[in-house]
């Protein structure tokens, strides 16, 4: 059981909360009151006696072991050091500490199927191996010619306009030939129900969006784009996989 350090916190002084810890517990060590050896809380404890972030006692920490004043033993704890820097010497500027993004992930981050496809996506061992990982075609059979020709079109004709923002739900006149091409094939719709996305991906984001709470079973094939199932398990979906046959699910 670790006793009260007895730091206090001003959020209102405008200096930043790791460099109150960081001064207050330099005071302490110089002052006695946290003499060589001193072991300090753990940050978790300490982050929970002054209501604060852990993060921000990680990084004071961090700024107190880099100019010597603490030193951390893995498996023990952290302790005062046996010869911390004396009052008037000089103490070297501490080492500039990047942002510890791994602890302020969402746990969305740490869902099971996405480690799953992190430690699948590998790249192919030769350049003549055949990755279906991917899920996309070879190069050689993407139409970037006519993709090229397209692009030249709608510059030409449309010039810094075509670099701006489009309606949300798409450009009115796509949306009228995506009714056109729908009607041709049987499909019943109107400009007003067709919303045109980037692509399958975002428009998969979007019904994950609107229909999914976290905790919501989704049922899959055996057999699914993990793409989909990537985006289920950011939402919080349970996602199980369902047998299939010849006739589907």
């Amino acid at each position: 059981m670790f006793r009260p350090t007895g730091i206090r916190l001003n959020p209102s002084n405008g200096e930043p909360l790791y460099r109150q810890i960081t001064d207050q517990v330099i005071d302490r060590i110089r002052s006695g009151a946290f003499p060589p050896g001193f072991r300090l809380p753990p940050t978790r404890t300490l982050a929970r006696e002054l209501d604060a972030h852990r993060n921000t006692i990680v990084r004071a920490f961090e700024e107190l072991q880099s100019t010597g004043f603490i030193v951390s033993i893995v498996g023990r704890g952290t302790f005062v050091a046996d010869e911390p820097p004396a009052a008037g010497a000089p103490v070297a500027p501490p080492a500039r500490a990047g942002m510890p993004w791994g602890s302020l992930l969402s746990r969305a981050t740490r869902a099971e199927p996405l480690g799953r496809a992190d430690a699948l996506a590998r790249p192919a061992p030769h350049r003549d191996t055949i990755d279906l990982s991917r899920m996309q075609p070879s190069d050689d059979l993407l139409p970037h010619q006519a993709m090229r020709r397209c692009i030249d079109h709608v510059l030409r004709s449309r010039g810094a306009a075509a670099l701006t923002y489009a309606p949300r739900e798409g450009l009115p006149k796509l949306r009228e030939l995506i009714v056109e091409d729908l009607a041709r094939l049987g499909v019943p719709a109107r400009a007003d129900d067709v919303l045109i996305t980037t692509g399958s991906q975002q428009a998969l984001d979007l019904a994950a969006r609107a229909l999914i709470d976290p905790g919501d079973t989704f049922l899959v094939e055996d057999a699914t784009y993990s793409g989909a199932i990537n985006l289920l398990a950011a939402a919080g979906a349970r996602v199980m996989g369902v047998k299939s046959d010849d006739e589907g699910p």
